[in-house]
C-alpha cells in the first residue's frame, strides 16, 4: 500500500491487469483441481505480460516491475507519452 492506503484502493498497473486477463481467459473448473495444459497456457500468458513491457511499444514508456515479497511481480506499467515529447 502507498501512504496506508489499501492496495486494493490504488490504481492497477498495467502488469496487474494483464496478469488478471490471463487469469480468466485461462481460468479453469476440474474435478482434480489442477490442469497441466491450461495452467502451462496461464503461466505462458503471464510471462508475455512481462515480455510486453520489456518491448515497450512507440509512442509509450514503460515503468518495469519490481519483485515484491513473494517474489511474484507487480507494479509495471505502460504509460503513452505526453503530447509534445
Amino acid at each position: 500500500s502507498s501512504a496506508g492506503v489499501p492496495r486494493s484502493l490504488l490504481p492497477r498497473s498495467t502488469l496487474d491487469r494483464c496478469m488478471d486477463q490471463c487469469d480468466d481467459t485461462y481460468r479453469y473448473n476440474v474435478t482434480v483441481g489442477y490442469s497441466d495444459v491450461l495452467e502451462m497456457a496461464r503461466l505462458e500468458c503471464r510471462d508475455g505480460c512481462q515480455i510486453g513491457l520489456l518491448r515497450c511499444q512507440p509512442g509509450y514508456f514503460c515503468i518495469q516491475a519490481s519483485p515484491d515479497k513473494t517474489k511474484s511481480y507487480s507494479g509495471g506499467d505502460m504509460l503513452q507519452c505526453p503530447a509534445g515529447t
